[in-house]
């Protein structure tokens, strides 16, 4: 009946409602059991930019809302259950930096009653020699044994007072407790990493670099490495160029 309706109508104002229709953002999305199946999690659109992330109960269908962003400057683009009770959100925020704008992104974790947040990127020195733009993304949800753990990226930014308090530069991965913050490296950063895929059962088997120079390629070429089954060197697995093309 709905299709009908739709098919059937005609004139200015039709046109008006589709240009709405096809204008707003989406309503709800994202959404996801928890591990225990006694609730779900989903975002939703709200006045304007606004978006918030609602956990729903399964047996009475209750809804509350956790958290949300206004969308300006900071924007919640997914969230995740990290346990039957904690989530992991992801933030986009854009900051102007002189006539440059600029991007970063943090993940934070929250409890699904909305209490008890905190920042799950780690957090730079005041010394860092420079901005921490990419806040790492989850790549294992299943980051040991006992599923209390997850697996995520991290940019390292080295301070730049010239000491050995933090050295690491590049980008590598770590495991962190979401519950207590305790954070451990898991894969030493390196300069050339842009890439590092799990098998979801707490191992890194995959990792593509993307060299600075390289005659005839440049940086328009990933190279991906991966490491067998119980390894822990790297093999080469292939190559993607800029124009989509992989060699083996």
């Amino acid at each position: 009946m709905a299709l009908a309706l739709c098919c059937a109508a005609s004139g200015v104002g039709a046109q008006s409602d589709t240009a709405k229709a096809f204008g707003a953002r989406e309503r709800v999305w994202g959404v996801k059991l928890s591990p225990d199946g006694l609730h779900y999690l989903a975002l939703v659109a709200m006045k304007g930019v606004a978006t918030s992330v609602v956990v729903g109960d399964v047996a009475t269908g209750t809804i509350q809302r956790v958290t949300a962003s206004n969308g300006a400057p900071e924007r919640l683009t997914d969230c995740q259950w990290a346990n039957s009770s904690r989530l992991v959100c992801g933030i986009a925020i854009a900051k102007r930096d002189g006539r440059q704008l600029l991007g970063f992104s943090r993940l934070i974790a929250i409890d699904a009653d909305g209490k008890n947040i905190k920042l799950l990127t780690a957090r730079t020195s005041d010394d860092a020699s420079g901005p921490m733009q990419n806040g790492g993304r989850v790549i294992d949800w299943f980051g040991n044994e006992t599923g209390s753990t997850i697996l995520m990226t991290r940019q390292f930014v080295p301070d730049g007072s010239g000491g050995s308090a933090n050295s690491l530069h590049g980008f590598g991965v770590e495991r962190v407790d979401p519950v207590t913050m305790r954070r451990t490296t898991f894969e030493r950063p390196r300069l050339e990493a842009e890439e590092y895929i799990s098998d979801g059962r707490g191992t890194v088997r995959i990792m593509g670099t993307r060299p600075e120079d390289v005659v005839g390629y440049g940086k328009n070429r990933m190279i991906y490495t991966f490491r067998r089954k119980g390894a822990r060197d790297w093999m080469p697995l292939s190559i993607v160029t800029g124009d989509s093309q992989t060699r083996c």
